[in-house]
């Protein structure tokens, strides 16, 4: 067996309960890692005329892979506020412990997704939502 050295490392994993998210929080944890899943819960409706792509799983089914998952947690946040890296890194560094491995894995979706629909707000939500949090993990 290939010792990854991922055991008892913590892990954040945006966009970690569903979809690519999910398998990659489950891969993370099968090498022992400590697991952050992070989720999001939309808040916002869309702007008039768009509408969300993205699919958003809900809260229990972050909380069911977390408990499947054994030592993981959840952490909900919207990465397009702002403060939101702060406090995403906050909270899992108060639970866990220093993050030590980021998976940027969430996304924002929009439609319609063609270039005459494209906005300078629609492109500013899709930069908003990763930006802020691949600025603060550290490289090591």
């Amino acid at each position: 067996m290939i010792d990854t050295g991922l055991a008892q490392r913590i892990v954040l994993v945006t966009g970690g309960s569903g979809g690519i998210g999910r398998a990659i929080s489950r891969a993370f944890a099968a090498e022992g890692a400590r697991v952050a899943v992070h989720y999001y819960v939309p808040e916002k409706a869309p702007p008039p005329g768009r509408r969300w792509e993205h699919v958003t799983p809900t809260a229990e089914a972050a909380e069911d892979l977390a408990r499947e998952l054994g030592g993981a947690i959840t952490v909900a946040a919207d990465l397009s506020a702002s403060d939101a890296a702060e406090r995403l890194f906050d909270h899992v560094e108060a639970r866990l412990g220093p993050v030590d491995v980021l998976v940027n894995n969430a996304a924002h979706c929009e439609g319609p997704d063609t270039i005459d629909a494209l906005t300078a707000a629609g492109l500013e939500r899709r930069r908003a939502g990763v930006a802020d949090v691949r600025t603060r993990t550290p490289c090591t």
